[in-house]
């Protein structure tokens, strides 16, 4: 909740001071993307789960409660991307983004759609090639 809230926080800061002389920047959403290198703590923690020691289990698992947030940014980064070069209306974006707030299950799909994305690459535009 709080993370929404912060979210809603950048939206009017960066919508009040738009106009300001001295505007706040705030890089655009859609271009969000976690380094690389950070599924391999994912799956270093993930694997770490496995062990019985629960001196290793628990701060692996806020390990990977905490990177999979991150994920779900970058998710949330594509799944914003795909909606803005598609023209949806603004009442269906509403009813998605308050379908991921309200839904769990979906919050978890588009956090492995922003795992998934460092190999698929969603946001770019596929191209034809003659072979």
């Amino acid at each position: 909740m709080l993370i929404l809230i912060a979210g809603c926080n950048l939206v009017l800061l960066k919508k009040s001071t738009a106009k300001a002389e001295h505007p706040v920047q705030i890089a655009d959403f859609t271009t969000f993307r976690n380094p690389d290198l950070l599924v391999w703590v994912l799956i270093a923690a993930g694997f770490s789960l496995l062990l019985p020691e629960s001196i290793i289990t628990n701060p692996a698992l806020n390990i990977v409660l905490v990177v999979s947030l991150f994920y779900l940014f970058q998710g949330m980064a594509v799944v914003t991307a795909l909606v803005s070069k598609s023209s949806v209306s603004s009442i269906v974006r509403i009813i998605l983004y308050a379908l991921l707030i309200i839904q769990p299950y979906l919050l978890a799909i588009v956090a492995g759609i922003g795992l998934f994305d460092i190999w698929v690459d969603f946001r770019t535009p596929k191209t034809q090639e003659n072979l």
